[in-house]
């Protein structure tokens, strides 16, 4: 897995990183500029970036991060692959009703619920 495209940003990578909790060390910026410089992320290489970042994963976590970031590298080829018009206008609202779904909109009696002897 390179990373030499430019789709791939380190800001993505960082936060991929982050999902799989190894953001608080010099890891995630090491495995970066491997992969920036054309190193192909294995779990070798995540093995030598340990030596450097001072940190220790066994081989199947090694596994799982190299998983992980290939599969943040698929979703990323996906969301790059979607043909988005500069027309379509940015989601700045979010309603959570389904088409054809109407709310009662009838103003009805407030009634506060009694709050137990430990909430007083």
């Amino acid at each position: 897995m390179t990373m030499t495209d430019t789709r791939y940003h380190r800001r993505a990578f960082m936060s991929a990183c982050s999902s799989l909790g190894i953001s608080s060390a010099l890891l995630p910026s090491l495995l970066w500029a491997a992969a920036e410089s054309g190193v192909e992320i294995t779990p070798a290489a995540i093995a030598a970036a340990e030596e450097l970042a001072g940190v220790r994963f066994d081989e199947k976590e090694r596994e799982m991060m190299v998983d992980a970031l290939r599969e943040q590298i698929k979703q990323l080829d996906t969301l790059h692959g979607i043909a988005l018009a500069n027309s379509v206008p940015p989601a700045v609202s979010f309603s959570p009703l389904l088409p054809g779904m109407q709310l009662d909109r009838a103003r009805g009696k407030l009634t506060r619920a009694r709050a137990s002897a430990r909430a007083r």
